[in-house]
C-alpha cells in the first residue's frame, strides 16, 4: 500500500513500545523470516503482479514497489526469484502465448503482438527455447 515509503523496523518498533531487538526476534519466530526480508518478498510479490497485470516498464515497477534504484531492484529480484524481472515477464507472456495458441482462435503473430512482443521472429526464438518447439496454431 505505502510501497514508497522509507520503512525503519526500528521506528516501528519503539512507536509500538518495543525494543527493536524484540520486535526482530518475535517476528522471526512467528513468520520464520526476517521484517527486512519479509517487506522485500512483498515488494517482489506486487511487482510481479504489476509485470503480470501492466505494461510499466522495470523503471517504473521498481519506483512503485519503493526502489528508486532499478539495477539495485534487478539484483534483488533475481536474488529473490531466480530470474531477472525482464525473464519473468517474458515467461508470462509467453505462457499467455501458449494458451492463446492452444485455444485455436489465434495464429503465431496475433498470439505474439496481443501478449505485448513487437517483434515476431524474437517471440519465435523465445518460445522454442521455453517450450522447446516452434509455435503454431493448434
Amino acid at each position: 500500500r505505502h510501497w514508497r515509503e522509507p520503512i525503519s523496523i526500528d521506528d516501528y518498533a519503539e512507536r509500538n513500545r518495543m525494543t527493536p531487538y524484540w520486535f526482530r526476534q518475535k517476528f522471526k519466530q512467528f513468520t520464520g523470516t526476517t521484517p527486512m526480508q519479509y517487506v522485500i518478498s512483498l515488494r517482489i510479490n506486487n511487482a510481479m503482479n504489476l509485470m503480470e497485470n501492466t505494461d510499466y516498464n522495470i523503471e517504473q515497477i521498481a519506483e512503485a514497489v519503493g526502489d528508486d534504484n532499478p539495477s539495485y531492484f534487478r539484483r534483488l529480484f533475481h536474488k529473490y526469484t531466480g530470474k531477472s524481472p525482464i525473464q519473468h515477464r517474458n515467461d508470462i507472456r509467453l505462457e499467455n502465448a501458449r494458451i492463446m495458441l492452444q485455444s485455436g482462435q489465434y495464429n503465431v503473430s496475433e498470439a505474439a503482438e496481443a501478449c505485448g512482443f513487437s517483434s515476431l521472429s524474437f517471440f519465435i526464438r523465445l518460445y522454442k527455447k521455453k517450450f522447446g518447439y516452434t509455435p503454431k496454431k493448434e
